[in-house]
C-alpha cells in the first residue's frame, strides 16, 4: 500500500518477489544452532555452538548454503540481550536460539524457512506488547510456529512478578491466543523479555 521508508523494509519487499538487494547487510543472530553437512556455514555454526558463542549469519551465507537443522526445535526470541545472557550463563549447553530483533528480516526469514522445511519446530517468545504480538503473528503464519512462554497465562504471571510499564501502540490480535490481546488491553502493562529471562533460560538449559 505504501513504499517502505526503512532499508530493512524495502529489502524485505524486494525479497518477497525474489530479488535479493543486499545479501551482506542483512543478518540473523543465533546461538547453539547447528546444521548437517560439511559446508562452510555448517562448520561455522557447529564451531560457534561448541564454543557457546553467538554468531551473525548473513543472507549471503544462507543463499549459498541452506541450513538443514540438526535439532528438532529452535527457540526464537525478539531481543539480542537474551542471546547475550544465554551465552554468558549457558554457553555451549544452550539449546538452539535464534533472535529476530523485531520483525524477521530477509536473513531471519531465510533461515527460519530453511529450518521449518527441514522439519524443525519453531517456538517463539517476544516482548509482551503489541509489537511482540505482531511478531508472533508473522511467525505463526509463515512458519507454523508455536508460542514459548507467550500465552495469556504467561503474561498474567509476568505482570504479577515484574513491574511493567505503560503499554504503547496500536492493539493487535494474537492469532495463537486471542485472550492474550484481551489481557494486554485490560492490564495495559508491557513486560519485556529481559524481565522474564530467568524463565527462558530454564527452558534453554
Amino acid at each position: 500500500d505504501a513504499v517502505p521508508s526503512a532499508a530493512r523494509d524495502w529489502r524485505q519487499l524486494w525479497a518477497d518477489v525474489g530479488v535479493v538487494c543486499d545479501p551482506v547487510s542483512a543478518s540473523v543472530l543465533v546461538l547453539g544452532v547447528r546444521a548437517t553437512g560439511d559446508g562452510l556455514l555448517a562448520r561455522t555454526l557447529d564451531n560457534h555452538a561448541r564454543a557457546g558463542e553467538p554468531l551473525r549469519v548473513t543472507l549471503r551465507q544462507l543463499v549459498r548454503e541452506p541450513v538443514t537443522p540438526v535439532d528438532a526445535t529452535v527457540f526464537v526470541c525478539e531481543n539480542p540481550a537474551v542471546v547475550a545472557i544465554a551465552a554468558d550463563r549457558l554457553g555451549s549447553s544452550c539449546r538452539p536460539l535464534l533472535c529476530v530483533e523485531g520483525m524477521p528480516d530477509t536473513a531471519a526469514d531465510r533461515m527460519l524457512g530453511s529450518l521449518r522445511t527441514g522439519g524443525c519446530q519453531i517456538a517463539f517468545h517476544a516482548d509482551f506488547d503489541w509489537g511482540g504480538v505482531r511478531i508472533g503473528n508473522v511467525l505463526v503464519a509463515r512458519y507454523a510456529a508455536c508460542p514459548w512462554r507467550f500465552t495469556t497465562a504467561d503474561y498474567a504471571d509476568a505482570v504479577a512478578h515484574h513491574a511493567g510499564t505503560a503499554l504503547p501502540g496500536r492493539p493487535a490480535e494474537a492469532a495463537w491466543d486471542p485472550a492474550l490481546s484481551d489481557a494486554l488491553r485490560s492490564r495495559g502493562q508491557r513486560v519485556v523479555e529481559e524481565q522474564v529471562v530467568e524463565d527462558l533460560l530454564s527452558d534453554l538449559h
